[in-house]
């Protein structure tokens, strides 16, 4: 056995010890794809008993579990965490339900951010996928009408003011629609809830129809 496959082995089962007694869910994959190890948490948040539920690689994973955004919208294939961090995506905060395909009996709500980890040479070692289940906390109502203006803006680039002085509303109520956006969709910040739109593909073909009126 070469050096670098040893070491790579060894880095491996490191990794496994240091995150099998996460609470988050974790999958770990090769660069080539194949699932190669996933903890109890990972398992818990698919319904998944043993590491084959998963599938053998993210394509097989594709197949058996089918993800939607939170309006409820399909996922594409190509857009699927598990795929993203197989091509070697960086990425965090993409919020998911997850259903069996043989079964729509259970879903569960997955906050997803994944990591590329790199040797020595910086080519891509480990794919790591991180979820963390959030299905108790995504059960807050849909955003309002009002709501979805307030975020549209923030998507724009809009400062607090400046989304008052478009939407003729007062400033502190503006700040309140803000704070309720943020606590809706899990998000701390305004780039989350940016990252969180663009995840979704909310508001791109609004902005292009402004931009061609």
């Amino acid at each position: 056995m070469s050096h670098d496959v040893l070491t790579t082995e060894t880095d491996r089962r490191q990794l496994r010890q240091i995150i099998a007694g996460l609470s988050d869910g974790v999958i770990l994959l090769d660069p080539n794809q194949s699932i190669l190890w996933a903890n109890d948490a990972a398992l818990a948040m698919h319904g998944a008993a043993h590491i084959s539920d998963l599938g053998s690689n993210a394509k097989a994973y594709v197949k058996r579990f089918v993800l939607r955004y939170r309006n409820n919208h399909l996922v594409p294939a190509d857009s699927y965490p598990i795929n993203r961090v197989a091509r070697g995506e960086t990425f965090s905060d993409v919020l998911v339900e997850v259903t069996s395909a043989g079964s729509e009996a259970c879903t569960w709500v997955h906050r997803v951010r994944s990591l590329v980890l790199a040797d020595s040479r910086g080519k891509p070692q480990s794919l790591v996928l991180i979820m963390d289940d959030v299905t108790d906390r995504a059960s807050t109502g849909q955003l309002t009408a009002r709501e979805r203006d307030v975020l549209g803006l923030i998507c724009e680039g809009l400062a607090d003011k400046d989304i008052a002085a478009r939407l003729k509303l007062a400033p502190n109520t503006v700040r309140n629609h803000v704070a309720t956006v943020y606590s809706k969709l899990d998000v701390h910040s305004r780039s989350g809830a940016i990252v969180w739109a663009r995840e979704r593909g909310l508001f791109s073909g609004e902005s292009r129809s402004k931009g061609q009126g």
